[in-house]
């Protein structure tokens, strides 16, 4: 993606990454413009605030596998992401990113005879410019003028029954994932979804976890994200705020903002 001309944008930035109230571990992990957290501390709560100039590469992983294994996926996720090259991040090297990604998870899992994987959502901001990928249910949000709308594509059975016009799925079913990090490539394509879209000086991009959309509805987001604090701050009240509403998987929410 080519930056705007013209434009030497800045980004405040601020996540939150917090257990939740029923999980004995943490499989959330995040790419935070270059920091993800370490294996060793995966358990560890996270809020820190951020910011960055000209461009930013944000991301939130989920993982799934129990025990630790979600964990490995999900930080083999986070801190691949170090791979691309920050100065310009087209959709081939994300795909190629991806693949890489997948094949270690793959390879991972095979040696110890379990299933591991880990969605993505990633956030490439390059002048007022956001482009976004994903892979899964982990989603993003852009809220623009109190208006919360979804920029990514749920990778669900549930979704690919809807584009289909069919609906009925149990809800078991139905929130099995047709794309992650860790698909067995002779199985399946990998497809990130894409899209870009325009950021307005105020507006607030949010990455996050199933964990956050879980527990509140798209208004209980907007509302969240409609005041002018700092995003930090607005990462930390929406996972608490899940938290409050039952928070029964791990949260994250990593917030940007482009400033005036």
């Amino acid at each position: 993606m080519a930056g705007t001309e013209g434009i030497q944008a800045v980004y405040q930035l601020g996540v939150s990454c917090q257990m939740g109230l029923h999980r004995s571990n943490n499989e959330d992990n995040f790419f935070f413009n270059g920091m993800y957290k370490p294996l060793e501390l995966a358990d560890t709560p996270y809020h820190l605030p951020g910011r960055a100039e000209g461009r930013a590469v944000l991301a939130v992983c989920d993982g799934m596998g129990g025990d630790s294994y979600g964990e490995y996926a999900a930080w083999v996720a986070a801190s691949g992401l170090s791979a691309l090259d920050q100065e310009h991040v087209a959709p081939e090297q994300v795909l190629a990113c991806t693949q890489q990604l997948n094949e270690k998870i793959c390879r991972e899992a095979e040696r110890r005879r379990c299933r591991m994987g880990s969605t993505l959502v990633l956030a490439v901001l390059d002048g007022n410019r956001a482009a976004v990928y994903n892979l899964g249910d982990s989603r993003a949000y852009l809220c623009s003028g109190g208006q919360l709308t979804q920029l990514s594509q749920d990778h669900t059975v549930e979704q690919s029954l809807r584009s289909m016009g069919v609906s009925g799925a149990n809800s078991r079913s139905a929130q099995q994932l047709t794309q992650h990090l860790g698909m067995a490539q002779e199985e399946f394509i990998l497809e990130p979804y894409h899209t870009e879209v325009t950021m307005a000086p105020g507006d607030r991009l949010l990455l996050c976890s199933d964990g956050l959309t879980g527990q509140l509805s798209d208004q209980q987001i907007a509302w969240l994200l409609a005041d002018d604090a700092p995003p930090d701050i607005q990462a930390l009240r929406l996972t608490r705020e899940a938290e409050q509403r039952g928070g029964s998987d791990n949260i994250t929410a990593l917030v940007a903002a482009l400033a005036p």
